[in-house]
């Protein structure tokens, strides 16, 4: 999606899965393709996220992606 889009560099924060193969070969890729790929070398601010508390104490976030949104099975 990368490559067809049109993207000419890639800025990246983590190379940490980079033995695996997927991330060689997606590497190999944007190489192919002529598309830049770089570790990000900035200031990176921590980013602190805090939710009200209540609505959504209960909620187990797994099991919310599990159910389907709706019984209609018309979609498939």
């Amino acid at each position: 999606m990368i490559i067809q889009s049109g993207i000419h560099e890639v800025v990246y924060l983590s190379d940490e899965k980079k033995e695996k193969d997927e991330v060689k070969a997606s590497k190999i890729l944007l190489e192919m393709a002529d598309v830049k790929y770089r570790a990000y070398e900035g200031k990176m601010d921590p980013i602190k996220i805090q939710f009200a508390p209540g609505s959504t104490d209960n909620v187990d976030p797994v099991q919310e992606q599990l159910l389907p949104s709706s019984t209609d099975d018309s979609d498939y």
